[in-house]
């Protein structure tokens, strides 16, 4: 949902009306390029339930929650910009059973700050009913009820508020792990990428999550979470591989008459990164009889009870219109194609700054 500054929001029906928030995370999908700071209320809010009586959680330049357990309002601030027009999965955690660091604020699923806004183990609320908004700060002692008028400009995906859940941090990196298949988005590494089950479908502690921790991004199954990714990409601006089920690289994910092709089997798929070698750096070697020349950067892949073929797309402008491109793969996941690369044997002719290597 894009979201003006102006006067856009999105009141909610549910509303918090007790002094009962033992321990809460939300978590957010945002993009925002707003930087016309004027004061500690500008592009407010991402989550609200009144600063003053319950909490407020927003992004300014950084990522900003605000408690209230009934002495007082805590205002917390992150350190990690997110302010740059990158999507990014920002969250906050409370929970009054920590004395020591009772909150927590997270971008991209790793820890940005930790804090103790309160030294004892007081519930957030103050007991008044205010209902939710959504791009704004409340002030609803019933549906729409009236806001602040401080307005956020951005875009907002999706919203996530686990009330009294006592998640874990194992179910946190889960919740983020789907949104970040979802959504392509990285997570702060080192973070291992875990859907249900505790199915792990990235290692962060393997040699090649060290390597090839660049631009993650996965096409994925996972019915708890009606995760049903069928193609997809990471959102990072230098990112140049789509990978996707069905030979279309236009058509949304949720168009299932186009992208007809599913994955068969619950919490199955496939996830990649690169090694972060500039894209527009090149390497020959001797591959048999032929002089081959190829990226530096290069994808690794992990595969979770994963048994289809795919179809990549590389895009950029370094990829000349009318050349001739072959993909080069290897199966140790060194890196060195020297000794077991191979070479696909039909050459793909570029075409739109684009080549597209089908059934792989």
């Amino acid at each position: 949902i894009l979201f003006d500054g102006i006067d856009d929001y999105l009141p909610l029906t549910v509303p918090e009306t007790s002094r009962d928030i033992d321990n809460m995370y939300v978590v957010v999908v945002m993009k925002t390029d707003f930087s016309v700071f004027t004061s500690d209320f500008d592009n407010w809010a991402l989550l609200d339930f009144d600063r003053s009586n319950f909490f407020s959680f927003s992004v300014k330049d950084r990522v900003y929650l605000a408690l209230n357990s009934y002495q007082a309002t805590k205002d917390i601030f992150g350190n990690q910009i997110v302010n740059d027009g990158i999507p990014h999965l920002v969250g906050g955690t409370f929970d009054n059973a920590d004395t020591v660091n009772d909150t927590r604020l997270y971008v991209d699923g790793g820890l940005d700050v930790t804090a103790n806004a309160y030294d004892h183990s007081l519930p957030v609320g103050r007991g008044q009913r205010r209902h939710g908004y959504v791009g704004d700060g409340s002030e609803a002692n019933g549906f729409n009820g009236g806001g602040n008028d401080y307005f956020y400009e951005g875009e907002i995906a999706e919203i996530l508020y686990y009330k009294n859940a006592n998640l874990s941090s194992s179910e946190i990196n889960e919740i983020n792990s789907y949104l970040a298949i979802k959504y392509g988005i990285t997570l702060a590494q080192p973070n291992s990428y875990q859907l249900t089950g505790n199915v792990i479908a990235w290692d962060k502690d393997q040699p090649y999550a060290i390597r090839f921790k660049h631009d993650i991004a996965g096409i994925f199954r996972d019915d708890a979470y009606t995760l049903d990714q069928r193609i997809s990409k990471s959102v990072n601006p230098d990112a140049i591989l789509t990978v996707a089920l069905d030979n279309d690289f236009t058509a949304p994910n949720l168009d299932h008459t186009t992208r007809s092709t599913a994955l068969a089997v619950d919490v199955t798929g496939l996830v990649w990164g690169h090694n972060g070698i500039s894209k527009n750096r090149y390497k020959n070697i001797n591959l048999g009889n032929s002089n081959v020349t190829y990226k530096k950067r290069i994808w690794y892949a992990v595969d979770t009870n994963f048994n289809s073929s795919v179809h990549l797309m590389f895009s950029d402008e370094s990829i000349v219109n009318g050349a001739t491109y072959y993909l080069l793969t290897e199966m140790d996941g060194d890196g060195d194609f020297s000794n077991d690369g191979v070479l696909s044997p039909t050459g793909v002719v570029a075409s739109n700054n684009s080549v597209v290597f089908s059934n792989v």
